[in-house]
């Protein structure tokens, strides 16, 4: 069971950045993709994927299981992993960093707070300052679990 709910949870990730992104709908040989029971996507009258072959397909490439890996990783570390204040407060300070770059950045470039506040987000590879937010506390939570995990098992090692 665990392993069909994670087929599906891995699945689900992925197919709403295929599916998600199309406007319109395109006529072809994929009748639908449903999330019932065991069947995931239906080509035509012939051939059904179920969220197990999709997976097992997934895990075949290296690349394939690193993705995976990475989704299920960054699921168990946001949810197992409450922030707390030292990381709220990590966060404001680089916010407020953040900021004072912004107004320095637009007072140098003799542009617009806006525009170098999108030139700055887009050097650190990111889309807004909310998906910034997230990326920090990802990676706060992610270092306070490693280090639980390495104190944990000292006598491991």
């Amino acid at each position: 069971m665990k392993k069909r709910w994670l087929s599906l949870l891995v699945m689900f990730s992925l197919s709403v950045g295929f599916v998600g992104g199309c406007t319109e709908k395109v006529k072809g040989p994929v009748d639908r993709l449903t999330v019932d029971g065991s069947d995931v996507l239906k080509v035509g009258d012939k051939a059904t994927y179920t969220a197990d072959d999709l997976f097992g397909d997934l895990l075949n490439s290296q690349v394939g299981a690193q993705t995976a890996y990475e989704k299920v990783l960054r699921m168990v570390v946001e949810n197992s992993v409450d922030a707390d204040d030292d990381m709220v407060a990590g966060w404001e300070l680089m916010l407020e960093s953040f900021e004072t770059n912004v107004s320095n950045t637009a007072l140098s470039g003799g542009i617009s707070e806006d525009e170098a506040r999108k030139q700055l987000l887009a050097e650190k590879g990111v889309a807004s300052v909310e998906e910034m937010e997230k990326n920090y506390y990802y990676e706060a939570k992610l270092l306070r679990l490693q280090k639980e995990y390495w104190n944990n098992n000292k006598s491991n090692y």
